[in-house]
């Protein structure tokens, strides 16, 4: 019997903005601690029969993961805590911090697939019908009005107009900036769970 761990994850996927939103409600003073309380959540992991898995802190803070259909924890009301806090705690973010994060595949949710629909030259009356309404109203002033249009000149012919940011966009921009030179002064690894957190923010 190999005594190796096992290397399979015991926390399902976390989707990027779940675990930056839960660290950005943190206080300083939380957020201080954040990197220690993460380091045994995985070890700690309870799995249970209806999928959900359990981590627990003390004998009043619980914390529950429910993955969706998908398999990840893509919305924050998937992630709860019993402590007194939550879900602005400790134990949460630090669960959602030690989880491994989602793959672009594991945010999309499973769908049946819906029946084709009918092949518009299968139909038996997809072409009779149209055929003979469009004879029947043709008049005169058809084709006046069909060659009036044709020498309009196209509004997209000087090109499209450049896009201008959005004050959101710009806000996003500088955070993004502000957190990518963190972590290059840090290094992501060595910045630790806050850093990694605000650079998923952003």
């Amino acid at each position: 019997m190999s005594s190796e761990p096992s290397t399979e994850p015991n926390l399902p996927p976390v989707a990027p903005e779940v675990l930056a939103e839960a660290v950005e409600q943190l206080t300083a003073r939380l957020r201080k601690k954040l990197d220690a309380a993460t380091r045994d959540c995985a070890a700690g992991a309870h799995p249970g029969e209806d999928g959900a898995v359990t981590v627990r802190f003390s004998e009043d803070a619980l914390v529950t993961l429910r993955p969706g259909p998908g398999g990840a924890v893509t919305a924050a009301e998937q992630a709860t805590c019993t402590c007194l806090l939550a879900p602005r705690c400790l134990h949460r973010a630090a669960v959602l911090g030690a989880a491994p994060l989602a793959d672009p595949a594991d945010l999309v949710a499973p769908h049946p697939e819906a029946d084709p629909a009918p092949d518009a030259g299968q139909r038996p009356d997809a072409g009779a019908g149209s055929g003979a309404g469009a004879g029947a109203g043709a008049g005169p002033g058809d084709g006046a009005e069909a060659g009036g249009g044709a020498g309009e000149p196209s509004g997209g012919a000087d090109g499209p107009a450049p896009e201008v940011l959005t004050a959101a966009q710009r806000r996003a921009a500088a955070a993004l900036w502000r957190a990518a030179a963190e972590a290059l002064a840090a290094g992501v690894t060595a910045g630790g769970a806050v850093v990694q957190a605000e650079l998923l923010r952003a």
